[in-house]
């Protein structure tokens, strides 16, 4: 395989980007669907490893909103901050560290407000975690998000929206395959369980 000679969202971060969810998956889930609320909702607790992790997907995130989401260079303006790609803080280390080159930006870098919009979306999230179940659950966080994230950006083609339904989906996907995982490994802790006590008969 190839090493990537400079920094791109084509390469595969799900390692790193996993890593920030410490997520609880005992309890099981009725049928049906559930209100998702903001009543549990908490501000946010990372660590720095977890806030390189969040800044770096919500870079993605406004990279695709930007490459397919028909958006102008205005709106995307509130929301992007590349003096950032220059800077020392502990926030931008992993997207610093996945650009390969230093000083020549190719990844995208948020602006303080783009992280209050992840950061509010990330908290409605967790808050509603063992509820993730039902149809359109892309657009019902998404509209929980709004009644209580900042509305300070510019309008324009909706690039709120389509900013935070980009994080929702990539959250999900994230959530689910570490789900997956978890499931796997339970699986295969009840099949060696069942071997060996076959074996003892």
């Amino acid at each position: 395989m190839k090493c990537p000679s400079i920094g791109s969202y084509l390469e595969d971060d799900s390692t790193f980007l996993a890593d920030y969810m410490q997520c609880d998956f005992q309890e099981q889930q009725e049928d049906g669907e559930d209100q998702l609320n903001i009543s549990g909702l908490l501000e946010l607790d990372l660590n720095k490893q977890e806030e390189s992790s969040l800044f770096h997907l919500a870079g993605y995130c406004l990279f695709s909103v930007r490459k397919h989401g028909r958006v102008c260079d205005n709106c995307v303006l509130d929301l992007e901050d590349k003096s950032k790609a220059v800077s020392s803080g502990h926030i931008e280390a992993l997207t610093r560290l996945k650009e390969f080159i230093p000083g020549t930006p190719h990844l995208t870098y948020c602006s303080d407000k783009a992280m209050e919009i992840i950061q509010t979306a990330e908290a409605v999230f967790r808050a509603n975690e063992k509820k993730l179940h039902g149809n359109k659950l892309v657009n019902r966080l998404r509209q929980l998000t709004v009644t209580v994230c900042s509305d300070e950006i510019k309008k324009c083609h909706e690039i709120r929206d389509k900013f935070l339904t980009k994080f929702f989906t990539v959250r999900l996907r994230i959530h689910a395959n570490k789900l997956n995982t978890i499931l796997k490994s339970e699986k295969q802790k009840k099949k060696e369980l069942e071997e060996t006590a076959m074996a003892r008969w």
